[in-house]
């Protein structure tokens, strides 16, 4: 949403000021608004926002908490009595701003009790899954849902603690009747990515989306034209330019205990409603298949 100079402002080369936008508001708890300049900003004007991105969060919205635009002029655009500076005019669109869910900080201190933890532990979940469900695009799922559908096997590439959540969905997923690979040693990932046919969907899950052999399965991967899907943090990453589909799961950097559980919370979701969604289409089966599970193994 485009922002404007609520005043005119002069200012002058290597000079900086705070432009006011003439808004104030409430925002909702567990959202934030990033301010940041538009793409024509410097261009028109000179001036770069001097924080990068102006962060606001709900607890900004008293009587004179209006919104203002940190900028520095680095080449002014005018001269006025003999000094190079910028003149930004009342109604001059500067900037922009976008609303953002953030979520709620749960933390663990010493000495909680175990219904404390328990507690916290709970809200953790709901948040997760509940910002986690927010991300996620429906025409795109319901693309990523067909694709999955029809293809002859999944495979899944992912190391460490992401391993532990791959043979989890290798686990749920069996009902539906397709066979799903786990690849955790690099070397067979490799191997994978070079070798697996065309009629397979290949799984990678990455908390980063910038580890080296991750990247260099998905460049294998996308010059083969296999359709692949990520599982990640940053849906816009270096990982998101190979492959297919990108489906952002939670893993919050400002909570570094708790990053890993975070991720986890995350992506078993995503995989869990993979599950549901394949067992709606695969009904029949799906329910042949788990009675026949139930009276082979004990």
């Amino acid at each position: 949403i485009d922002l404007c100079a609520a005043k005119d402002v002069t200012i002058e080369e290597m000079d900086a000021a705070l432009i006011p936008l003439g808004v104030a508001m409430k925002l909702q708890e567990g959202y934030r608004a990033n301010l940041l300049p538009r793409s024509s900003t410097f261009k028109k004007w000179g001036i770069i926002v001097t924080n990068s991105i102006g962060k606001i969060d709900h607890t900004y919205c008293g009587d004179n908490d209006e919104w203002k635009l940190a900028v520095f002029c680095l080449k002014g655009r005018d001269f006025i009595n003999g000094k190079k500076c910028t003149v930004i005019h009342k109604g001059d669109k500067i900037a922009q701003f976008e609303l953002v869910s953030i979520m709620p900080k749960v933390e663990l201190n010493k000495n909680d009790s175990g219904l404390e933890c328990i507690n916290k532990t709970a809200q953790l979940y709901d948040n997760v899954i509940s910002r986690t469900k927010n991300n996620i695009s429906l025409a795109q799922y319901d693309e990523i849902i067909d694709v999955l559908n029809k293809c002859e096997a999944i495979d899944i590439i992912a190391t460490d603690m992401n391993a532990d959540i791959a043979h989890y969905a290798q686990h749920i997923l069996m009902p539906i009747g397709k066979p799903i690979h786990v690849y955790e040693n690099q070397d067979l990932q490799v191997h994978a990515s070079l070798n697996v046919p065309s009629t397979h969907v290949v799984i990678l899950v990455t908390k980063t989306g910038f580890k080296r052999h991750i990247l260099d399965n998905a460049r294998i991967l996308c010059r083969r034209g296999i359709t692949t899907i990520a599982i990640t943090p940053d849906n816009k990453g270096p990982i998101s330019k190979y492959v297919t589909y990108t489906i952002k799961a939670e893993s919050n950097e400002t909570f570094m205990k708790l990053r890993d559980v975070i991720f986890s919370i995350s992506t078993k979701f995503i995989f869990d409603l993979f599950f549901t969604s394949l067992c709606a289409i695969n009904y029949e089966n799906t329910l042949n298949s788990d009675e026949f599970y139930n009276k082979t193994v004990d």
